[in-house]
């Protein structure tokens, strides 16, 4: 612990404000690819309905978040189901995939469609099938939103991307009103499908206006509400293809600067399909990502597109910039504390990525006994999904400390984790600062590398707010589908309850699955006996 200390001194300076010591620290940054959560290059994989389901495997799913890789794009393609139910084993094979994506620390962009052809008859499904399959398919949704990145509206067309259609447009591009109110009806089901906090991406930013007969971006006051303008972002498959990315755009003017305000708070990915210089070019391609705030990018397509990117050399900086790359700048930690009293933190650090998180996330601040380990946390009450774009964020933080909370030396760590409380204590699920040295991989937390003392002196700050620390205690996770077989492998994202170096026993990890607790230890000579 000594030596720890010592480290830390060589970097931590003390500076005096309002007659508070305070250990003011700076921070390095790295250029490296961060697997964070919620954003980047995604691979495409698709199962058909047809035949036997062809589950994820989970040494794949586990091999791409070893590449920094930490999304899919599942394809749900229903092509035996254009007038029937969707099978028992179908979903049943569904919901082993978002057990899988959640064993591996991977989330997921999922759609659902019919077809592929773009000749008559192009072979997608009617209304009443669509709502009868959207229905049967609400329950897995709901259980398992906390590994859906975003669902793409789907269903109608070929690829589902609603323009070839049978049956939801009089010929590709010509419909009428009656055409317009058969797709709302779809997008209804699907909001409904979806927990609140859930967006769906439709394919055109006219396509969201002409649903919502609404020609206003989403404003702040709107941004993350309950309201379905809030909760439709965008897809565009054809990005940089062409001067108006083969139709994406009607009005270029209009539709840009429509797509440019919207996607602030909506969530925008997609796919490259055709080289076209100048527009796929680096350049452009670039301008195009930061101004539309982009977060997600199949890496599988368009291979030249790409390939080009690497060559002009272009792909790096897309890979890091996709969604969020947040990076700490410097901090200021009061330097002493009174059990009871005021805690102050100043942080300050960017966002140099295209894009916020979109899905709910918020911000801790978590203070670490070095001596005994224990942990108090205090959420931060901004919601950093409004947090500015490349430019500096300052948190100005005052919390108060417990009563109780022993005297001693604390580390102050950051802490941004998924909400939900099956993955609120899984590293791979929490947000790494692009900092050297920073990042613990056993929390899932960033250390800011500075230490301060709690300690009994009446003259210490009181602390007269409303936002108070208490104890972390980690969450065990609930309902994890596991093979009792001996092998560790499914319990990758699972995080542990205890570990130490030396002896016999090194981690010991657990899960509550229904009314049993499964353990998991793991060490050297644990033969019973």
């Amino acid at each position: 612990m000594h030596r720890i200390l010592i480290a830390l001194s060589a970097f931590v300076y003390t500076l005096t404000a309002a007659g508070q010591t305070m250990l003011y620290r700076e921070y390095a940054r790295h250029d490296s690819i961060i697997p964070n959560p919620e954003r980047g290059f995604f691979h495409f994989t698709s199962v058909s309905s047809l035949g036997a389901y062809t589950p994820l495997n989970l040494n794949t799913l586990i091999g791409y978040r070893d590449q920094g890789i930490t999304l899919i794009f599942r394809n749900f393609y229903l092509n035996g189901n254009v007038s029937s139910d969707i099978s028992g084993d179908y979903l049943m094979g569904m919901e082993q995939d978002f057990n899988t994506l959640r064993k591996a620390g991977l989330k997921a962009i999922i759609r659902f469609s019919y077809a592929e052809s773009m000749q008559k008859p192009y072979g997608d499904a009617p209304l009443n099938i669509v709502l009868r399959h959207i229905s049967q398919l609400k329950p897995l949704l709901q259980k398992h939103s906390d590994v859906i990145l975003v669902l793409q509206a789907g269903f109608i067309g070929a690829w589902g991307e609603w323009y070839y259609t049978d049956y939801f447009a009089f010929s590709p591009g010509v419909l009428y009103p009656e055409h317009w109110e058969m797709r709302r009806q779809v997008v209804n089901a699907l909001l409904d499908a979806l927990p609140v906090e859930r967006q769906i991406e439709v394919r055109t930013p006219d396509y969201k206006r002409k649903l919502l007969n609404d020609t206003v971006p989403i404003s702040p006051a709107e941004a993350y509400s309950d309201l379905p303008k809030a909760r439709i972002g965008h897809h565009n498959d054809c990005f940089v293809a062409s001067k108006d990315d083969y139709g994406t755009y009607q009005d270029l003017v209009k539709d840009k600067d429509y797509l440019q305000r919207d996607s602030k708070y909506t969530l925008i990915s997609g796919e490259t399909c055709n080289v076209s210089s100048p527009y796929s070019d680096c350049p452009n391609a670039q301008a195009e990502l930061a101004r539309f705030h982009w977060t997600a990018l199949n890496l599988d397509y368009h291979p030249n597109v790409l390939g080009n990117w690497k060559t002009q050399g272009c792909f790096e900086t897309i890979n890091r910039k996709l969604g969020f790359r947040y990076y700490l700048i410097a901090s200021s930690v009061q330097s002493e504390a009174k059990p009871g009293g005021e805690f102050h933190l100043i942080l300050k650090l960017i966002n140099e990525g295209y894009a916020n998180p979109v899905n709910p996330r918020h911000a801790e601040i978590i203070l670490r006994h070095l001596e005994t380990g224990e942990e108090f946390k205090a959420t931060v009450q901004d919601d950093l999904r409004f947090w500015p774009l490349n430019d500096t964020i300052t948190l100005d933080f005052r919390g108060g400390l417990p009563a109780s909370a022993p005297e001693g030396q604390y580390l102050v760590l950051l802490n941004f984790p998924d909400p939900d409380p099956r993955l609120y204590s899984v590293p791979s699920y929490s947000v790494r600062m692009a900092n050297p040295g920073v990042w613990e991989k056993k929390s899932g937390m960033n250390s800011l590398q500075v230490v301060f003392n709690v300690i009994k002196k009446e003259s210490l700050p009181a602390y007269s707010g409303s936002v108070f620390f208490k104890p972390a205690r980690r969450e065990i996770p609930e309902d994890v589908n596991l093979t009792i077989d001996g092998v560790g492998i499914d319990w990758t994202s699972i995080p542990s309850v205890s570990e130490k170096e030396g002896g016999r026993i090194h981690t010991l990890k657990t899960i509550r699955y229904r009314d049993s607790l499964f353990f998991l230890v793991q060490g050297s000579n644990l033969n019973p006996g």
